[in-house]
């Protein structure tokens, strides 16, 4: 569907309701790809997808999807260079007893993602249907769900001196592997907050200690500063490091999904953050 909106821009949305059967899907996504190769405007695809993009989305029991489906979906979204829209209030949009998944969402290329800098997706209240309606807003005046980040391992986490034991004494065999990962990602989450905690904060931290103590040894010996000075100053260094570390994971993950894109991407990336100040 070709629309207009109000400041003239043209632009493609697509509704989208993929076979619930994990064999018919691959025709969709080789058709949208096709697609993607002359698509010269901006695009939207809004609907059910009736898949996964990761693990994240799915909880309670065992899925009966195919074990694939993730990994194709997610190979359809890198291979379109498309961005999830995200959403606003309930984090899954379909559920059948115990198990809830995310099956719904938005999805948009880059020109569509610069068009509508604020726009967002809302889960509705599904009332008597097991799928949340979802409602497209272009102005985006709600603030997008923060509250359930897809899970993110950290590889600075390992430097830390106290992770090994964090994971030997977490880990637990559940009935199912799930179980066991949800256990382990959520020991890790408390861990980090409460443990680890934030990397820039402590880097600051450090410095206004390191800078204090500069100012002080001047004034007289004190060996229990000039102590102190050195485990701050190795403490500062292993700061840095998990810091360095941290930035090369995020920009190595950028890489690996946009390969020779990156260019374009950063680009786009800075022109929208421009805009949001």
């Amino acid at each position: 569907m070709d629309v207009r909106g109000e400041g003239g821009h043209s632009w493609i949305l697509s509704a989208i309701y993929s076979n619930p059967h994990f064999g018919l899907r691959s025709s969709l996504w080789d058709s949208l790809r096709s697609l993607t190769e002359n698509m010269d405007k901006p695009w939207c695809l809004v609907g059910d997808f009736n898949v996964v993009a990761e693990l994240s989305e799915r909880e309670g029991s065992s899925s009966s999807s195919h074990p694939k489906d993730a990994s194709n979906f997610a190979s359809f979204i890198r291979d379109c260079n498309l961005i999830d829209l995200g959403f606003v209030g309930l984090w899954f949009t379909w559920r059948r007893g115990r198990l809830k998944e995310r099956l719904d969402r938005g999805l948009r290329n880059l020109d569509w993602r610069l068009l509508f800098l604020h726009a967002s997706i809302t889960h509705l209240n599904p009332l008597k249907s097991n799928h949340s309606p979802l409602l497209v807003n272009l102005t985006g005046t709600s603030e997008p769900n923060r509250q359930r980040r897809p899970f993110r391992f950290l590889a600075s986490l390992m430097s830390h001196p106290s992770y090994h034991e964090l994971i030997r004494t977490s880990w637990q065999i559940y009935p199912s592997w799930m179980e066991t990962i949800n256990q382990l990602k959520e020991s890790l989450l408390v861990w980090n907050k409460k443990v680890f905690g934030d990397i820039f904060k402590r880097k600051k931290r450090l410095l206004r200690r390191i800078n204090g103590i500069t100012k002080k040894l001047p004034l007289g010996p004190n060996s229990f500063l000039e102590h102190l000075q050195t485990d701050l100053w190795k403490e500062y260094e292993t700061t840095n490091k998990q810091e360095e570390l941290l930035w090369f994971q995020k920009f190595r993950s950028k890489c690996l999904t946009y390969g020779d894109r990156n260019t374009r991407f950063f680009h786009a990336s800075t022109i929208i953050r421009r805009r949001k100040t």
